[in-house]
This record gives C-alpha cells, structure tokens and sequence, in this order.
C-alpha cells in the first residue's frame, strides 16, 4: 500500500493589503528608483538591528559581493568560508578571482567551527565568510579574534538570520559588516532585496556608491566616480540597488520582524534540544 507523502513548506510570504497600499503609493509616486522609501527602509531596519548605517541592495548575493569588493579581495586571494550553505556566500567572491577554501562545520550548530577557520589560514588568505546557517549565528567572538590575530576581513553572511540574536545583541549590532536578504524565503520578503548594514559611515557610503554604478551620493549622471577608496582597478561600479517597488512590501514588515519570523523557522530546530546552552537565540517564535 502507498502511502501519500505531503511535502512541507520551508516558507511562505507573508503579505497583507498594507503592503499592497505601499507599492501602489510608491508607484504612484513616478519614484521608481531609490528614493524616500528606500532611505526609510534602510533607516528602520538599521534601527530595528542596533546598526548605525544601513544600504539596501538588489539582494542578498550582491549585499556579499559589495563587501568582497571593499575588502580588496582579488585574483588569487583565499577566503575561508563554509561549506554548508547556499552557493551565493562563495560565489560573492569568486567574482572576485577569490579562492574558496572550505572549513568543516560544528556538528551540533552546522555554523563554521573557528578552530577549522584557524586551520585553514595560509598567507594569502584574505578574508573570513561567516554564515549564520538557517538563522542561527556562528561564533562571531571566536571569528572576529581569528580575524582580527591574522589580519584578515570578515564578511557576516545573516541573509537568513534577521531578528536573531548573538549573546544578547540583534545580529548586525556586533561590528562586522553583516548582509540580510529579503528573497521570498526570507523573515520578510521583498521580492528580490538585501541590506548591508555597518558601524563604519565610511563603509556605508561605499556600499551605497558602489550599488550605484560607482557613483557617490550626489554625483550627477555623467559624472566619473571619485575617489571611494577601492582599488584603482575596480573601474566602475555595479547596478546593485534595490527598487522601491521592492523596499515598499517590507516597509510595514520591518518592525514586526519577531512576529513574521514564526512563519519561517522551522519545527525541527525550534524543537532540537541541540541548540540548547549555545550562546546564539533564533528568531523569536511569538
């Protein structure tokens, strides 16, 4: 006798006649290109992790290659990442002529295990990818000291992560630069969409920059990129802003981000006692 096997949703969005009211507004608007949604977008949810600056991107992915980009990584350079994860946190910087190389993951979290990052450092590695695998933070501390022992980069890959906490503290409110990404799968969803948030004013007007073809806040349309502190060979920018079609479905989402992560976690890791005694705290359930 065949039995009927029912497959379970990781996610569903979550959208409601708000979130409809702000894109016809936006539309309506004639604004379809950065812009006062996207300022605000980036201002709530910079104040909803503890993160003084904040710029919204075209996506997770390119929130990560922005960063791969500011850190100088380029042909040749190894990084140390994860292997377990989606395929975006390497490729971020294998656009870059970077060299992944993978270190093994804690059997109990399935995050990156620091004494494996430590191993894998060589001389030319360049920068650190942490990822906060189905939104449970890695060991930021123990990555930051790797990080900061050897000289190298670290890059805080929280695209699935919004809302959770590393001892005590909302992801993004730690120092690293940290990516979120609002892909439907996501706590709150814009469509395609993703936000680097920052303590560095100076990094946070480069990331806004380079989204932008290049172009710093204020340049007019033809008006060459000056000087953004990035190698002279990064010749131009990317077009990696987010639309404020976009940022509108998760305007009214990004204070309530707690509650909309319900819809998102999933049973098997809210009822793991795996997690349990570990220094990081999921999404809130409610």
């Amino acid at each position: 006798m065949r039995q009927e096997v029912r497959g379970v949703s990781l996610s569903g969005p979550y959208l409601g006649e708000r979130e409809e009211e702000l894109v016809l507004e936006v539309m309506r608007s004639g604004r379809l290109s950065l812009g006062p949604t996207i300022d605000r977008f980036e201002e709530l949810l910079a104040e909803r992790v503890g993160a003084p600056y904040a710029a919204a991107v075209s996506s997770g992915t390119a929130g990560l290659h922005l960063l791969c980009i500011s850190a100088g990584i380029g042909s040749g350079d190894e990084v140390v990442t994860t292997p377990y994860s989606f395929a975006a946190t390497a490729n971020c910087f294998v656009y870059e002529g970077g060299v992944p190389v993978f270190a093994d993951v804690d059997r109990r979290t399935l995050n990156i295990d620091p004494a494996a990052v430590e191993a894998a450092v060589t001389p030319r590695t360049k920068a650190i990818v942490a990822v906060d695998i189905y939104g449970y933070p890695c060991e930021l501390d123990a990555l930051q000291r790797i990080a900061d022992r050897h000289g190298l980069g670290l890059i805080q890959d929280s695209c699935e992560a919004l809302g959770a906490e590393y001892r005590g503290a909302p992801l993004g409110s730690h120092g690293p630069a940290c990516v979120f990404a609002f892909y439907p799968n996501k706590q709150i969803t814009t469509g395609e969409g993703g936000l680097v948030v920052t303590d560095d004013e100076g990094a946070a007007g480069l990331m806004r920059a380079l989204r932008n073809q290049g172009r710093a806040p204020g340049d007019t349309w033809l008006q060459p990129r000056l000087s953004l502190g990035v190698s002279p060979d990064f010749s131009s920018g990317t077009c990696h802003s987010t639309a404020p079609l976009s940022a509108s479905k998760a305007y009214t989402l990004s204070c309530s981000v707690a509650t909309y992560s319900t819809l998102w976690v999933t049973p098997l890791m809210l009822k793991d006692d795996t997690y349990k005694g570990c220094a990081s705290t999921l999404p809130s359930t409610g």
